[in-house]
């Protein structure tokens, strides 16, 4: 796991725990990055991992903050989740070409 990734669950976690409730501030990339012992720009990564997710939000020039209807946000994909996807997919394609019973 990437280190901003590694820094985003760590945000997730919080989130999901009750730690950092909605609406609150999350710690400054220059603090995230301190914590985690990574570049400033590693810790903007996570957080900007975190908006695409819908599990927080960004107000320049304030800060970033935990979004108000995180709970609905989409849980990351994972490479499992995929493949079995990918699996069925590929089963209903080969029914449909007569390949299968």
């Amino acid at each position: 796991m990437a280190p901003f990734e590694r820094i985003a669950e760590d945000l997730r976690q919080r989130i999901r725990s009750g730690a950092l409730q909605k609406g609150d501030k999350l710690p400054s990339y220059r603090d995230l990055a301190n914590t985690h012992n990574v570049a400033p720009m590693t810790a903007q990564k996570a957080v900007q991992l975190l908006v695409s997710e819908g599990l927080a939000v960004s107000r320049s020039p304030l800060g970033s903050f935990v979004s108000e209807s995180w709970e609905t946000a989409k849980a990351p994909v994972t490479v499992e989740q995929l493949a079995s996807e990918l699996a069925t997919l590929r089963e209903r394609v080969e029914r449909l070409e007569g390949r299968l019973p």
